[in-house]
């Protein structure tokens, strides 16, 4: 069973997939696979290398600048990043794996899910996240939060939703429902 877990920039996908590890589920993460995918030796590096005119590393911080301003260099960058990604997951599967896919939705790999986990928190809350985390303006993190699905459509589109807007105790409590109800459904 593979379950993904979604959701919107500084919501606390890391929260989830962090308490899923310490409870020892298998979580595989594709913002990390996603980072390999710029790292020297990948399959990959060359071309991004190439196209973006770097000499001999990937500037990371030039890198966002581009992307985040640039939706045609941000979708050439995806339809390299993104295959390279589907196919490390899929050669890392385990009978139950967690998959955490921030754009889970806007690529194809929803399709790999047989559950699909959103998690969501107050839009403010979620700017205030943005800033501290990344160290932007208000202007900035509203603008990066512009560029995702909205979140309510990432809602409507999931089997779970988690809220995580409150205490890291609720956060937690609605997440160990949601796996009863999985380990209910693996049992049957």
């Amino acid at each position: 069973m593979i379950i993904g877990i979604t959701g919107g920039i500084a919501c606390g996908k890391s929260l989830i997939t962090n308490y899923l590890l310490s409870q020892g589920y298998y979580v595989l993460d594709a913002d990390k696979i996603s980072h390999e995918a710029l790292e020297k030796g990948s399959p990959v590096f060359k071309e991004i290398l190439s196209h973006f005119h770097f000499k001999e590393e990937i500037d990371h911080k030039q890198l966002s600048k581009v992307i985040f301003h640039n939706s045609k260099e941000r979708k050439y960058l995806e339809s390299i990043i993104h295959p390279y990604v589907k196919e490390k997951i899929l050669a890392h599967l385990e009978p139950l794996t967690f998959i955490d896919v921030p754009l889970l939705f806007e690529t194809d790999f929803y399709l790999l899910c047989d559950k699909i986990i959103t998690v969501k928190a107050d839009r403010n809350i979620q700017i205030k996240r943005l800033m501290e985390r990344d160290h932007m303006s208000y202007q900035e993190a509203v603008h990066r939060i512009s560029l995702q699905m909205p979140i309510t459509e990432k809602e409507r589109r999931s089997d779970y939703v988690i809220d995580n807007s409150g205490t890291i105790e609720h956060t937690y409590q609605q997440l160990n429902t949601i796996l009863g109800e999985i380990k209910h459904a693996i049992s049957q």
